[in-house]
């Protein structure tokens, strides 16, 4: 593929993705009908996006991209066989993965099915059936399993917990039983974390592992094992108020944080990923959290277009 078809195709994926985004202006439309004007290739890379999606994405109403309660129903509708089709058919063709990276950008597509769903850069407090509180950090997805149960699929939540009967929260590693009082779990990668804020906690691993958890203490855990309680560790909850804190943290988890509130894709060098880093970063100004980290490490930003950043050592 020469370059000029590679930028051809990309501005056909920015543009894909800036009119199915439900924000789209009419400037926007006019500027996208005279990028097509422009020069054949570019209605052809525009047709061959959208024959690789075969619709699966760009046929959605406008606004479904940006509303994640009516992209969930519109996915898992009536027409749910006809969607796992074309969702296997997306493994199969390059392009249409790409197409459905895209729409992974505003709202996790793996996470639908969820009761409760963020999209990108969205928090979202939720008054559970038993009168408990739930918030969920973007990015996330949790049902009501009844009983005064809970799961928590993916990302982050914080719970206030009133009851005297107290909240299960499930998890996939296992589950976290909270009394009354403030408590914040997170899905990681292959591992699950809580955080006792105020009120006791207890987490119980799917190998039935048990540690109890005082307020203020936190822990990590796999299906099988917990890792040593830590203290100290409040801050991991800063996203309830749009900040991101981190002490002596590695990059990429100051990154992958940021990834959670930018509709954008964030990549990063190996080398760059391990940086330690400790501060305070604004979680709704990605651009401005990028800067703050360009101005105080030994990093680079090549920004390839207004979706794709990548990150290396300077």
């Amino acid at each position: 593929m020469t370059a000029w078809d590679a930028r051809t195709r990309e501005a056909a994926i920015e543009w894909q993705v800036c009119l199915s985004s439900g924000q789209a202006s009419d400037a926007d439309r006019a500027a996208f009908d005279r990028w097509l004007a422009e020069s054949p290739s570019h209605g052809a890379a525009w047709q061959r996006l959208n024959a690789a999606l075969n619709g699966t994405l760009h046929a959605l109403r406008p606004g479904l991209l940006a509303d994640g309660d009516a992209l969930r129903r519109s996915l898992v509708g009536p027409q749910l066989a006809q969607r796992r089709r074309l969702v296997k058919l997306a493994l199969a063709g390059g392009a249409l993965l790409l197409g459905a990276g895209v729409a992974d950008r505003y709202v996790p597509l793996q996470s639908l099915a969820a009761g409760y769903v963020t999209r990108t850069g969205e928090r979202r407090r939720v008054a559970l059936p038993d009168g408990n509180t739930m918030e969920l950090d973007a990015r996330s997805a949790a049902s009501w399993e009844g009983q005064h149960v809970v799961r928590v699929s993916a990302g982050a939540a914080i719970f206030e917990v009133g009851g005297s009967q107290g909240l299960h929260v499930r998890l996939p590693q296992g589950e976290v039983r909270l009394g009354q009082g403030r408590a914040m779990v997170r899905c990681g990668a292959g591992r699950s974390f809580c955080l006792a804020l105020s009120g006791a906690a207890e987490v119980t691993t799917l190998a039935g592992v048990r540690q109890p958890l005082a307020p203020g203490q936190s822990v990590w855990f796999d299906a099988r094992q917990v890792d040593a309680v830590q203290n100290g560790q409040e801050h991991a909850a800063a996203w309830q108020n749009g900040e991101l804190e981190v002490h002596d943290e590695p990059l990429q988890t100051v990154v992958d944080a940021l990834a959670r509130y930018r509709p954008g894709w964030l990549r990063m060098s190996p080398q760059a990923a391990r940086l330690r880093v400790t501060g305070l970063f604004p979680l709704d100004d990605g651009d401005r959290a990028l800067e703050a980290l360009r101005n105080t490490l030994p990093i680079r930003l090549q920004r390839l277009s207004r979706w794709y950043v990548m990150i290396d050592l300077a």
